[in-house]
């Protein structure tokens, strides 16, 4: 039962994703091949943080979960109709601060929307800062920060499990320690002078 609702729920975000992607309609076909490539390679084999990767765009994409690409896919599909009911997907925005950006794919669809932005990765965690470094090697106007955000400068605890990075979290009884900033001595340290909001 639990594999037909994911199946369900796998369908319903291709046809989303068709729908909502600005993509050409040959590249979302081959995402989505490459998706269910990813799903059927973690039925064979275990999925690990850092080694479980897909080719897609001539290179290689590591993601972050069993589920493969749909993790991706969902980020693309919601953030990019989000973009385009608020009617922000054609300004010039100079920069972009990805503040937890796990294995970066918020990173990567914001880079295709904003080619022109300088693009801050914030990562905490080693092993997701790793493939987060591994998924944007080829983008040039992304930098990369093996920091965490917090509400002062030092070290933060760190909830970490490699099979779900995507729910890493500050707490004090962590499993993790990671150096940290504020948000302002972030912006200061790298000569970032203005925030929307």
């Amino acid at each position: 039962m639990k594999s037909l609702a994911l199946i369900s729920q796998s369908i319903a975000l291709d046809k989303r994703f068709l729908k909502v992607s600005p993509w050409s309609f040959s590249h979302k076909l081959n995402f989505i091949f490459k998706k269910y490539i990813s799903i059927a390679q973690n039925l064979t084999h275990e999925f690990k943080l850092g080694e479980s990767k897909v080719k897609f765009d001539g290179q290689e994409l590591f993601y972050d979960s069993p589920l493969g690409l749909a993790g991706y896919q969902s980020m693309l599909s919601r953030h990019q109709y989000m973009l385009q009911i608020a009617n922000i997907q054609n300004e010039n925005f100079e920069c972009i601060i990805d503040c937890g950006a796990n294995i970066g794919f918020f990173t990567l669809m914001v880079e295709g929307v904003y080619p022109k932005a300088k693009i801050h990765s914030i990562e905490p965690i080693p092993k997701t800062y790793e493939c987060l470094s591994k998924n944007t090697k080829s983008l040039k106007n992304v930098t990369i920060h093996n920091i965490a955000i917090s509400d002062s400068n030092g070290t933060v605890n760190m909830n970490f499990e490699a099979a779900n990075s995507v729910v890493s979290h500050i707490d004090n009884k962590g499993n993790i320690s990671v150096n940290a900033l504020t948000l302002d001595s972030f912006c200061l340290e790298n000569r970032i002078k203005h925030i929307e909001d």
